[in-house]
């Protein structure tokens, strides 16, 4: 039995899935299978997996299409080790990748499942000029989590009886993993690695932007639920707002006062109820009231005034440097509405 379970579906997937496939066999971690599911491909995905010569790859075949969701919960029932960890077909995992988080949850055996920080890179595989660092203990990620995902389903790596235990419910297609998350810490502890291990490919073959208002719905939908266990019944117009706070899209009317005093109220009800520990969710409060300011920093010094007077706060995800640009962005902002 290996130690590690690799869950990788694959729908037309040949322009990138040898690069993935490669990317587990060459792990430092080398006692692990890897499970790719072809889910009815129509390119050469089924050719290139017919070649493939390393024992610990198993081939599976669902014959039809049938699904992101049913493929992955497919992956959960054939995976034979104590740990599973997903990739997509298209990303890629950094050599250390597997090791990093088994060794983390052998060494922390209070926590369920374990996500890491990621490198997004294009279609040739040239990475961004950032990365997406998402820290935080498991009080954290779970208060994040009410306000957009923190967790990237290709980074993730869980024991098995506990990803057995919520599996993906097709309830919320596009938001399967959204919605997996937000039950999962209501009984698990989740963490993020604060360490970049695997690269996220951003192509614009990517489901989320060719079905982004389907996304939406089903991302409201799950916020809702969320926001219902605060005893907050949000509004359609609510739930917009709640996701720009996430998204940081297309701003609504008088953005700074009402995602200021959502913010509030979210916190206030958390009060009443004690749902999340409280300083986790002030932290994760001043992260979003912070990145909302942030995107509209272009309306110049007063986006700077409005964010001194609502929920901020030093230290943890958010540090002085992060502060510093936020003024210098508002500033650059009031000179450029000036000129």
């Amino acid at each position: 039995m290996p130690a590690i379970s690799v869950v990788m579906p694959a729908y037309n997937a040949a322009a990138f899935l040898q690069e993935a496939i490669d990317s587990i066999l060459a792990q430092t971690f080398t006692d692990f299978e890897l499970i790719v599911i072809n889910d009815g491909s129509t390119d050469a995905t089924v050719s290139l997996l017919a070649q493939q010569s390393d024992p610990r790859v198993r081939v599976v075949d669902n014959g039809v299409n049938r699904g992101l969701i049913y493929t992955r919960n497919l992956g959960i029932d054939l995976a034979t080790a104590p740990f599973i960890a997903f990739l997509d077909s298209d990303d890629l995992a950094f050599p250390q990748r597997l090791q990093r988080q088994y060794d983390y949850l052998q060494q922390h055996p209070e926590v369920d499942a374990v996500g890491c920080w990621s490198q997004p890179i294009d279609a040739e595989g040239r990475p961004r000029p950032y990365a997406w660092r998402l820290p935080g203990d498991s009080d954290f990620v779970k208060a994040t989590l009410l306000f957009r995902a923190y967790i990237s389903t290709p980074a993730f790596f869980v024991r098995t009886e506990v990803m057995r235990a919520l599996r993906f419910s097709p309830e919320h297609d596009l938001a399967e993993d959204y919605d997996m998350y937000t039950r999962g810490v209501q009984h698990y502890r989740f963490v993020n690695l604060p360490e970049v291990l695997i690269a996220i490919r951003i192509h614009g073959n990517n489901i989320t932007r060719l079905k982004k208002d389907r996304l939406a719905q089903n991302m409201n939908a799950i916020s809702a639920k969320l926001l219902r266990r605060l005893e907050i019944e949000a509004s359609e117009d609510e739930l917009r707002l709640h996701r720009y706070i996430e998204w940081l899209d297309e701003a609504p009317a008088q953005v700074l006062q009402r995602s200021r005093a959502w913010l509030a109220r979210i916190v206030a009800a958390n009060q009443r109820c004690g749902l999340y520990e409280a300083r986790a969710l002030r932290h994760a409060v001043a992260e979003r009231w912070f990145a909302v300011c942030n995107a509209n920093s272009h309306a110049g010094l007063g986006v700077l005034l409005a964010w001194l007077r609502g929920p901020h706060s030093w230290g943890g995800v958010l540090g002085p440097r992060d502060y510093l640009k936020l003024c210098a962005k508002t500033l650059l902002g009031s000179l450029r509405r000036r000129g």
